[in-house]
């Protein structure tokens, strides 16, 4: 990707953090609590403001139960357009 379309790592990062959150059907809240995160640092991931020390990746990762590389890897999942908040039923 080139222009203004490009996306930073930490954008991918967040975005992915983000999808696999809603797959799990996990609130930042929740997903904060399992990952030994405040919430609103969640939040600033997701919007791919901060980028995780290498400890929170392997730890994110292992609450979202995906390999720490497939945070970081750009898919058609990254670009998804996601519900504001997860459906708590």
């Amino acid at each position: 990707m080139c222009g203004d379309d490009t996306v930073n790592l930490k954008q991918i990062f967040g975005k992915n953090v983000r999808y696999y959150r809603f797959e799990k059907n996990m609130t930042q809240e929740k997903f904060a609590e399992h990952a030994n995160l405040n919430a609103s640092y969640v939040s600033e991931l997701e919007n791919g403001k901060y980028g995780p020390t290498f400890e929170k990746v392997e730890e994110i990762a292992k609450v979202l139960n995906v390999t720490p590389y497939m945070l970081f890897q750009e898919t058609k999942n990254t670009h998804k357009k996601l519900p504001n908040r997860v459906d708590m039923k």
